[in-house]
């Protein structure tokens, strides 16, 4: 069973994304699938990865492969946090 959570809050047109925990295959898809369904009337989504802990290499692959794929021309995406450099995409922007 993973340790890994999403905690999520919106402040104005700006959604903050906070990972916990480890960082595996489900996790990456649970990531992906919170990206999806970014709600309407969102600018920017911030990344949080400050607390997360064991990242998997295959995990990352499958994110940053679907993260590519994602249609999110519609709102900014940002990491933040000491994780942020290895877990972010190509494409994405640094807090």
């Amino acid at each position: 069973m993973s340790n890994f959570r999403i905690f999520m809050h919106r402040n104005e047109d700006v959604l903050h994304i906070k990972l916990m925990g480890d960082f595996d295959g489900f996790s990456a898809f649970q990531l992906i699938h919170a990206l999806e369904n970014v709600c309407a009337g969102i600018r920017r989504v911030m990344i949080h990865t400050d607390c997360l802990n064991d990242i998997s290499s295959s995990a990352l692959g499958a994110f940053k492969q679907h993260f590519l794929q994602l249609n999110a021309s519609a709102f900014r995406i940002s990491f933040t946090g000491k994780n942020s450099n290895r877990i972010m995409p190509l494409g994405a922007l640094p807090a």
